[in-house]
């Protein structure tokens, strides 16, 4: 990593670089398991039972939003079948 940042100029060294740096030397984020840790350790065995995975984290909120978008949707086809039938008699009213 020190080689990789080396190459770079200190004033450019932000903290977003040096992530992009790490995740290229050591690897992207495995569900369930910490960087620099081995393969042993678990999430869980070097935080505690409680811990919640970043990942899972992400997951459960794209899920909730999916959730609460797919709740509006039902709610606004309900209002406009109401308005179809509504509109529906309207016009068969003035066909009789």
């Amino acid at each position: 990593m020190q080689n990789e940042l080396s190459q770079i100029p200190e004033s450019e060294q932000t903290a977003e670089v040096r992530e992009k740096i790490f995740k290229k030397v050591i690897g992207d984020e495995k569900r369930w398991r910490v960087l620099t840790y081995g393969h042993g350790p678990s999430f869980k065995d070097v935080f505690g039972k409680d811990f919640e995975c970043p990942t899972d984290i992400a997951i459960r909120r794209a899920q909730e939003k999916t959730n609460a978008t797919n709740e509006l949707l039902r709610e606004e086809l309900a209002a406009t079948k109401v308005n179809i039938s509504s509109i529906s008699v309207v016009f068969l009213s003035f066909l009789s």
